[in-house]
C-alpha cells in the first residue's frame, strides 16, 4: 500500500471468509503479490480493477512520501498509521 509503504499488509480470502491484517515490518524490499483464483468471473475485470490500484511509474517517481499521509480508509482493517494520529 503506498499510504502504508513500511508496512506488509495482507488480505487473504477463500469461500466466504475474508482476512484483512497489518502483519508487521517488511522485512525485505516491498513487493505485491496477487493471487486470485475462481470461476465464473472474467479474469480481465480483476486485472482492471487490481491494474488502476497500483502506483503507475510516474507515481511511484514521485515518492512514496506523497502518499505515506494520505487518508487510505483502511485503518478499521490495518489499524491506525501513526504518522495520521
Amino acid at each position: 500500500m503506498p499510504t502504508r509503504p513500511d508496512r506488509l499488509c495482507v488480505w487473504d480470502g477463500a469461500g466466504g471468509q475474508l482476512s484483512l491484517g497489518d502483519v508487521g515490518a517488511w522485512t525485505r524490499p516491498p513487493d505485491t503479490r496477487i493471487v486470485v483464483t475462481g470461476t465464473e468471473r472474467d479474469p480481465s475485470e480483476l486485472i482492471t480493477a487490481f491494474d488502476t490500484a497500483l502506483l503507475t511509474d510516474t507515481e511511484l517517481a514521485r515518492g512514496l512520501a506523497t502518499w505515506k499521509n494520505r487518508p487510505d480508509g483502511l485503518d478499521a482493517w490495518l489499524g491506525v498509521r501513526p504518522e495520521a494520529a
